[in-house]
């Protein structure tokens, strides 16, 4: 129970001054990941989030990407679905200690946690249907940003042992900028 309680202090502390300012970002990109039976499959992501201050932001990401690896291009394919809450967890020192460095202005540096369910298709081996299976993972990176336009590049990693590298890019709503 103790730790409970310096948890929740030590978490006050930081959100202590953080500003209500919220925004919505919509972000398209490429992504490199492991949903390949021999080498690596690459697709697109969009990513929808809605940020309820400079610390934390929840949304959804879509991603659809193929096996390069296989004879014909195309023969697997994987839609993946997950849900997200992220923390930017550098932005509390600009806020208590009130100084700006370079990577407190421009970058927004990022941890999140991944939950949602991935569907991979087969065509010679199972016809029309669709394997699913549960994703849970983690994604660190940054949000580089200017103005209303970002660029994010990230890496991901999910406990279905999934290696992901992608580069967002997209624009911010309602607010809040930097």
């Amino acid at each position: 129970m103790k730790r409970f309680w310096v948890f929740s202090v030590f978490i006050i502390y930081l959100t202590i001054g953080v500003y209500a300012e919220t925004s919505i970002s919509l972000g398209i990109g490429p992504e490199m990941n492991m949903y390949s039976e021999k080498s690596i499959a690459a697709g697109g992501v969009f990513n929808m989030d809605f940020r309820f201050n400079e610390m934390w932001s929840a949304g959804a990401r879509a991603l659809y990407c193929m096996d390069l690896g296989q004879d014909t291009i195309g023969d697997v394919s994987v839609l993946e679905v997950t849900a997200n809450v992220r923390w930017y967890f550098l932005r509390f020192r600009d806020i208590l200690f009130k100084y700006s460095m370079l990577w407190m202005g421009r970058f927004h540096w990022f941890v999140q946690v991944d939950v949602g369910g991935s569907f991979a298709f087969f065509p010679d081996i199972m016809k029309d249907v669709a394997y699913t299976g549960f994703s849970i993972g983690g994604t660190g990176g940054a949000r580089i940003v200017f103005e209303k336009l970002y660029v994010e590049p990230y890496l991901r990693y999910s406990l279905r042992g999934n290696l992901g590298l992608g580069v967002l890019v997209g624009l911010t709503f309602n607010g809040y900028e930097n």
